[in-house]
């Protein structure tokens, strides 16, 4: 039987088996585990406490293996009666076993020389904006959650902490946001005495909010920022609401405006525009509101006054959603722009019959929606090349009037482009000439938009 000699082989051993454990102790939770000096697994352990266990279990059998290996070899060494060949084995075992000693040893040296959290596994969890609450039958390493959305469901909570600028946090009485016992009550951060069973989270801030709507509650999600994906809420919203920025006067500061996509990572498909209508002048509640003192100090335009004589930031200013629906199973993804209705705006976008700005042209400074066929036959299918500048978009569509976007194939072009077939709507169609193909853009309409990008 061949004998193994490189000590690799042992650890590579140990270690598989460490990681085969892995799965062992998940089927079995009632075990009780020994402890590995500090080291002790609790009832309900978490990944991370599973991942310390095995790392200091895999360094102690390791450890007993290789000194048993140590110590059998010097035993074969004393009783090998001056056999040499038995001598000379027993050495080389000696010195693989030792090595592995040393290789164990030095492993969680360097580890924990570099960092000793690395032999830790203290890892934190990762932080979003949202409701952070203090679960009380949990295990203190393990028991903060955060949500950005509201819980149907809610576990004991002993501590609950947000940010009641930006949000409004209610408790129900009864999962599923029901009110048969008594009635639901407005939270604040700090200690939970009660024990809601479920939560409702309202975003007010300014911004996009995606929406579905579970046993008569809209469970809406916000969003500031570009998203490729919503994981496990991927086509399931069903509305869409956009709260512009307002300044001291009531005016709208900075518009929100959401591209949601059919397709996740922003695809070519379909597309559609969201954004609040314009208008002029403030809507909604008075500012200030007759109770609310004229001595409000701002630090900023756009900053929003706390709570003040029973008026929330709510009600200081209209922050009443703009509301529109979308199809049941096709938003995947989004892109947030902004717009600042005074701010700088110039920018104009040419349109190229040619690759490097050639042939024929059209071009505009303002928002349009062109049919390429009606301001220029040449462009007609035939956009090859595109000049962007300022804070200007342009969507393309199969179509001809860009105004059936979820139904047809369209792209967003952002910056300028001297060869559109770099993009795909820029080589979506073939031709063959005798032998040779040639890709051609398919884009009759184009959408020209004024977006801070």
């Amino acid at each position: 039987m061949k004998k193994i000699k490189q000590p690799s082989a042992v650890l590579t051993f140990l270690v598989l088996m460490g990681l085969s454990s892995a799965g062992i102790c998940s089927a079995a939770l009632e075990l009780a585990y020994p402890p590995l000096g500090s080291i002790q697994l609790p009832a309900n352990p978490s990944l991370v406490e599973y991942l310390r266990y095995i790392f200091a279990f895999t360094v102690l059998v390791s450890g007993i293996i290789a000194f048993g290996m140590t110590v059998s070899s010097g035993i074969k060494w004393l009783t090998s009666a001056g056999n040499v060949s038995k001598t000379s084995a027993a050495k080389e075992e000696m010195f693989s076993s030792f090595l592995g000693i040393v290789i164990v040893l030095c492993s969680w040296l360097v580890l924990n020389t570099i960092n000793p959290q690395l032999t830790a596994f203290n890892i934190s969890p990762i932080q979003k904006e949202g409701v952070t609450v203090t679960l009380a039958n949990a295990n203190p390493n393990d028991n903060l959650r955060t949500y950005a959305s509201s819980v149907s469901k809610l576990e004991e909570i002993s501590h609950i902490d947000f940010d009641k600028t930006k949000i409004d946090v209610y408790f129900y009485p009864e999962e599923n946001w029901k009110e048969t016992s008594s009635k639901k009550t407005k939270a604040l951060p700090g200690d939970v005495k009660d024990s809601p069973k479920s939560m409702e989270i309202v975003w007010k801030t300014p911004g996009v909010q995606l929406c579905y709507v579970q046993d008569g509650k809209d469970i809406c999600d916000s969003y500031n920022y570009n998203t490729p994906g919503f994981g496990e809420n991927d086509n399931k919203y069903t509305k869409i609401k956009i709260i512009d920025e307002r300044g001291q006067g009531g005016d709208v500061v900075v518009k929100y405006i959401a591209i949601v996509f059919e397709e996740d990572n922003y695809k070519v498909g379909g597309l559609e525009i969201y954004k609040s209508p314009d208008s002029s002048g403030q809507s909604g509640s008075a500012w200030p509101p007759p109770q609310q003192q004229q001595s409000t100090a701002y630090t900023s335009p756009l900053q929003y006054p706390t709570t003040q004589q029973g008026f929330s930031s709510a009600a200081t200013l209209d922050l009443t959603a703009y509301e529109e629906d979308i199809d049941n199973g096709w938003a995947s993804s989004i892109k947030i722009y902004t717009y600042k209705p005074n701010g700088d705006n110039n920018g104009r976008v040419d349109l190229y019959s040619a690759i490097e700005f050639g042939g024929e042209s059209w071009g505009t400074d303002s928002e349009a929606t062109v049919n390429l066929q009606s301001v220029n036959s040449s462009l007609s299918q035939n956009v090859w090349s595109v000049s962007i500048s300022g804070n200007r978009v342009v969507v393309f569509c199969e179509n001809e009037n860009c105004g059936d976007t979820k139904n047809n194939k369209c792209q967003i072009i952002e910056a300028t482009d001297a060869n559109l077939n770099d993009q795909w709507i820029g080589r979506c169609q073939s031709h063959w000439y005798n032998i040779w193909q040639k890709n051609e853009p398919c884009m009759k309409c184009a959408d020209i938009r004024i977006f801070n990008k």
